[in-house]
């Protein structure tokens, strides 16, 4: 596994800010049943252009590692995904992002989730999350901040049906999840220390060009609860999915109260 200040620069403004809107960006791409069949296959690596509005601010790159992990018996892909600023981006302040996560092949939750941020050469937030299943009724999520040398617990519910994941194990899901009679499911996703709850709702199928070809697609909607990132009233997100058999995201795009932000496939993907 690569070490994330082997690494180079990233996105906008506030590093808490930026990590949070990316991974909203990136969560959405994956069936409640799942099957080791999946869509995306160890050496996949998939490019995208992140865009503020108008402006293109950021690249994007998930690479899943050619070689499955095994740990204690079980397969593990080791997923990395790496933020860096570009075009517009680059007049702000330089922030990098840098994550990695050690995902069940099986059942796609995460393990292990390590991640870097930077704000120019001076790093701003280095964390390792411990996700501990042992628990028949909770999740215990133990997070070393390496940074202040500091150690945190957290502890959820688990619910029924409803799967805890982190913010690479989310992409990853998304893309392999079935939606049964065409109905919502709900998420939870672990970031920063903070748990996001949010629905995937599954739309109307259309055809989507990019990277200069046509694609058969679906278009499914984002649902958050309604926080101080997001307008009353006003479409979260959406999520433009490849039909095909590797289920690319083709545009993601989320519309918070600062903006609207779009991750668009690279052609070279």
């Amino acid at each position: 596994m690569i070490r994330y200040s082997q690494i180079n620069n990233e996105l906008i403004s506030t590093p808490r800010r930026c990590g949070m809107i990316v991974f909203l960006l990136l969560s959405f791409g994956i069936s409640s049943a799942q099957k080791p069949d999946h869509p995306f296959k160890p050496g996949e690596k998939l490019n995208y252009t992140m865009h503020f509005g108008w402006f293109e601010v950021g690249k994007a790159e998930f690479f899943i590692d050619p070689e499955i992990q095994t740990i204690d018996g079980e397969a593990y892909y080791s997923v990395q995904g790496i933020i860096t600023p570009s075009g517009w981006g680059k007049i702000f302040k330089a922030i990098t992002g840098c994550y990695e996560s050690l995902i069940n092949v099986e059942t796609l939750r995460p393990l292990r989730s390590h991640r870097e941020m930077k704000s120019g050469k001076k790093i701003t937030d280095v964390r390792t999350d411990n996700f501990n299943y042992a628990y028949s009724d909770t999740l215990k999520i133990h997070t070393y901040v390496e940074d202040v040398d500091d150690h945190r617990y957290r502890a959820f519910p688990k619910k029924k049906d409803v799967p805890m994941l982190d913010f690479l194990s989310t992409f990853l899901f998304v893309r392999n999840v079935e939606f049964p009679d065409n109905q919502a499911i709900d998420l939870r996703s672990f970031y920063s220390n903070t748990l996001y709850e949010f629905r995937v709702i599954p739309g109307q199928l259309k055809t989507y060009e990019a990277k200069q070809r046509k694609f058969r697609s679906r278009e499914y909607s984002l649902e958050f609860p309604r926080n101080s990132y997001f307008k009353k009233g006003k479409k979260h997100g959406s999520a433009i999915v490849s039909e095909e058999a590797n289920r690319l995201p083709l545009r993601i795009e989320i519309n918070m109260k600062l903006g609207t932000f779009y991750l668009k496939l690279d052609k070279n993907s």
